[in-house]
């Protein structure tokens, strides 16, 4: 019999069967088709940055240029330097700003700048006079108030102080007598401002009958409130005010009087005052004052006379001329 091809002892003749494919084939088969969309993709990408890329204007490069030229003429001149000039350029047109000491100066300034190359035009809008001084940098400035200028013109809003009175009674009853009261300034500069004046004094009272006897001292003390307007220059200030108000009014018996009539008591009364005021701001805290005003007010007094007691009204109506000093607060 004839041996068998199929003999499991002969390995020449073993029976081959198909392989399935490996993973790393499979990954390279599936890179070769993926090839060409990737290329695809960055080609792309190049073409839209490309077509993208901002498109730089040559005027403003050209403008920009041109300021630097003239900051340099600028920086190099020994006056212009210290000016702080400022310098634009649009289209060749150059646009000047700041302070020059001098019509001169400002006309060798227009001359240097249109010198330079790549300027068609300049506008100087320059002043003329004392250059502002130029500031210390951000590190050095120091912010105290003793490095602020300040000067008699700085009037402030509030000052308040003390004045002394000389009155002229309109009474033939009442006698002038020196005294003294409070001071109040409001408002600084010129225009309308609130007023508020005290304008305290006080008189002696005598008997109509007999003018040598004194019946006591009067303290009137107005509290009025009221309008002014004012004349300001850089040290002195005039200004018109018409104020009204309540007066507290005090009487001071003499205890020595022994004639047949005796003043008791002095009630409070209304008052208004028609005024000139003069101001000198010598420096700025302290203030001068001078006023001059007509004070109108009619208090009730008690007198006791021949065993009756009677109450009278007076004329306190007094001519009022002070003197005073205040001091700036705010």
């Amino acid at each position: 019999m004839a041996p068998s091809c199929f003999s499991l002892g002969d390995a020449s003749h073993e029976q081959t069967w198909p392989r399935e494919p490996s993973r790393a084939a499979r990954c390279a088969t599936r890179l070769e088709h993926r090839r060409p969309s990737l290329g695809v993709c960055v080609i792309l990408t190049i073409a839209l940055c490309v077509g993208c890329r901002t498109v730089v204007n040559p005027g403003l490069i050209e403008d920009a240029q041109t300021i630097v030229r003239i900051r340099t003429a600028l920086g190099n001149d020994p006056q212009l330097s210290l000016r702080g000039i400022e310098v634009h350029v649009t289209a060749g047109v150059a646009h000047l700003t700041g302070s020059v000491a001098s019509s001169e100066e400002a006309q060798r300034l227009v001359s240097l700048v249109r010198a330079i190359a790549g300027v068609r035009a300049v506008q100087s809008d320059v002043q003329v006079g004392e250059p502002a001084p130029v500031s210390p940098p951000a590190g050095q400035q120091r912010h105290t108030r003793s490095e602020v200028p300040e000067g008699p013109a700085d009037r402030r809003l509030l000052a308040v102080g003390g004045a002394v009175s000389w009155t002229i009674p309109f009474s033939n009853d009442l006698s002038g007598a020196m005294s003294w009261g409070p001071l109040v300034r409001f408002g600084s500069g010129s225009g309308f401002s609130p007023a508020i004046d005290f304008n305290w004094f006080a008189v002696d009272v005598f008997s109509g009958s007999d003018s040598s006897a004194r019946l006591g001292t009067m303290s009137v003390k107005p509290v009025m409130g009221g309008a002014a307007y004012r004349w300001a220059g850089d040290h002195v200030s005039l200004s018109l005010s018409l104020v009204g108000g309540y007066s507290f009014n005090h009487l001071e018996t003499n205890d020595l009087a022994t004639g047949k009539l005796l003043a008791l008591r002095a009630d409070s009364s209304f008052a208004w005052r028609p005024g000139v005021t003069i101001w000198y701001d010598a420096n700025t805290r302290a203030a001068f004052n001078v006023s001059a005003g007509y004070v109108v007010t009619r208090p009730s007094v008690t007198f006791f006379e021949e065993g009756q007691i009677e109450k009278r009204g007076l004329r306190a109506n007094t001519h009022l001329v002070s003197a005073g000093v205040a001091y700036k607060l705010l």
